[in-house]
């Protein structure tokens, strides 16, 4: 007669996904959630009226050089030879801003370039819950 083998217990795999944290380095009460824009994945919303000309906050990541690559879409270049990269995390929530032009919501916001920083501005009222939404520029849909 043969030998039974005895059954090793199975471990039920369980997925943990990791834990996504953001900046929020603004005065405003501002939450990501997901985009109304179509296959828009994240996208940053008010949770409180902002009025139209008030800093929402500085777009903040690692400042590299021009002649550094990288493969990220969460890059704001400067008035300078540097750009800011914001897609390591903890990810400033400003890099959560959606650019809203093949969609049917307009631009709320916008980006004040500097040599050595970018700050992110009200251009129009924002009503609580609502997306905030702002022009990438023509450089980055070229390449889409």
């Amino acid at each position: 007669m043969g030998r039974r083998r005895k059954r090793k217990n199975k471990i039920e795999y369980v997925y943990i996904p990791p834990k996504v944290e953001y900046v929020y380095n603004s005065d405003y009460n501002l939450k990501v959630d997901t985009s109304l824009i179509k296959n828009g994945g994240l996208g940053l919303f008010a949770l409180e009226d902002i009025p139209k000309g008030v800093l929402l906050g500085e777009y903040i990541g690692e400042k590299k050089h021009t002649s550094q690559a990288t493969l990220s879409c969460y890059c704001l270049s400067l008035d300078s030879d540097y750009y800011i990269d914001a897609y390591e995390y903890p990810r400033c929530v400003f890099g959560m801003i959606n650019d809203c032009r093949f969609s049917d919501y307009d631009y709320n916001c916008k980006f004040e370039v500097y040599q050595d920083k970018a700050e992110v501005w009200s251009i129009s009222d924002i009503t609580a819950n609502s997306e905030l939404y702002l022009n990438y520029g023509d450089e980055y849909w070229r390449y889409r």
